[in-house]
Formats: structure tokens, C-alpha cells, sequence
């Protein structure tokens, strides 16, 4: 679409490999979603069509279906994330004009700031399909525990400063923080504090959900 605006007009500033860049690497927590997104295709449906009570009635342990949903989720992600980048990244290098402040080196570290967090919310998305009833209670779940909370603690950290500190461990706020447009790109994995802030908080946020996950299963009826 860029390519065709940029190719009808020869004045239109967007069709370039830095402005499509940008919409991702500005969003990084868009990788989160993505993989919210495959586990709700893959498992949203498995309480209700009796898969979970199957396997639970053949013998295998409650913690390791757990564990399976998760590494398959993690896979099928894997896959669809490998094939949508080379996509992108392919077709904008070779049909928009190189230019601008962000560059696929850019892309590169947004797609390795996001992933632990990405693989984090995969988790949770695990663990909310299996402890709702109905889907969209487990998306809001899972949306308060990635979104609405942090963003509550940013806010309450313009009073506290204690607060606003671990706010800033958190992924939503951290991401959003950052200035990354077209033309800037002041990005939190420029700099090694940075990248490891991205990658402590989503081995931290891994841990904590992962642990949840197997309470869940463990307490919840079929």
C-alpha cells in the first residue's frame, strides 16, 4: 500500500522503509499480543470440547499439559514470527525508499527487546485460557495484568516516586516511554541497561506466570 501511494504520488512522505520500521519498532508489545493471539486460536476451545479432560483421564499430569501448551504455543509463534518479519522486512527494503531513523537493525532489536516479554505473555495467555470459563473473561484478565495495571501504577507513580520506579520495570510502561517515530528513534534496546531492564522483566514475568500456571491447573476442575 505504501509502495502503490508513494508510486501515485511523488510527494508522499511515507512510503519509506523507515516509517513502515517505525510502526513495529514503536510498538514493540505488539509481539505480546501476537502471541496472545496464537494461544486463544490453539487452546480457547479446549475446556469446551473435553481435549483437557481427555488427556487428564489417560494419565498425564496436569502440569505437563500445562508445560506442552505452552512449548507449542511457543513453537507455532516462533514459525509465524520468523515468516511475518522476513515478509516485512523483505518487501519494504525492496519497495520503499531507504530513508530515515530507523533501519532494520531497529527492527532487529525491537523484535530482541520484546521477546522475553512476548514468551511471558504467551505463558499467561496459557494460563487465563485455562482458568476462565469464557474466553473474553480471559482476555481481560490477561489485558489488566499487561496493560491496565502498570498503566495504573505509572499514574500513581506521578505522586510516589517509589512507585513510579517499579513502574517503569514494567513492560507496557517501558515500551511506551521510548520516542520512536519516522524520523527519531530514541529506543530503550539502544543501550545495554536498557536491554537487559527488557529481558529482566520478561524472564521475571516468565517465572511468575509459569509458576501460576501449574496452581491453576493443579486447583481448577475439568
Amino acid at each position: 500500500m505504501l509502495y502503490a501511494f508513494g508510486a501515485a504520488d511523488p510527494g508522499f512522505p511515507y512510503a519509506t522503509t523507515s516509517f513502515s520500521f517505525s510502526n513495529v519498532a514503536a510498538n514493540p508489545m505488539i509481539f505480546a499480543y501476537g502471541a496472545l493471539v496464537v494461544v486463544y486460536v490453539l487452546y480457547e476451545g479446549s475446556r469446551k470440547n473435553g481435549s483437557m479432560k481427555n488427556a487428564v483421564a489417560y494419565g498425564l499430569a496436569r502440569h505437563k499439559i500445562f508445560a506442552v501448551q505452552c512449548i507449542v504455543s511457543f513453537l507455532v509463534s516462533m514459525i509465524l514470527l520468523c515468516l511475518t518479519e522476513a515478509v516485512y522486512v523483505g518487501s519494504a527494503c525492496l519497495l520503499l525508499e531507504e530513508k530515515g531513523a530507523v533501519n532494520v537493525a531497529d527492527m532487529a532489536g525491537s523484535t530482541a527487546a520484546a521477546f522475553p516479554v512476548a514468551a511471558a505473555a504467551l505463558v499467561l495467555g496459557v494460563v487465563v485460557v485455562q482458568a476462565s470459563e469464557r474466553g473474553f473473561a480471559g482476555l481481560v484478565i490477561w489485558l489488566c495484568v499487561m496493560s491496565f495495571i502498570p498503566q495504573g501504577f505509572l499514574y500513581l507513580g506521578l505522586q510516589v516516586d517509589a512507585l513510579r520506579e517499579a513502574a517503569m520495570w514494567m513492560p507496557h510502561n517501558f515500551f511506551s516511554a521510548m520516542t520512536v517515530n519516522q524520523s527519531v528513534c530514541e529506543a530503550i534496546w539502544d543501550t545495554g541497561a536498557g536491554m537487559a531492564r527488557c529481558w529482566i522483566a520478561g524472564a521475571a514475568g516468565l517465572v511468575l506466570f509459569s509458576v501460576a500456571g501449574v496452581y491453576v491447573m493443579r486447583k481448577k476442575e475439568l
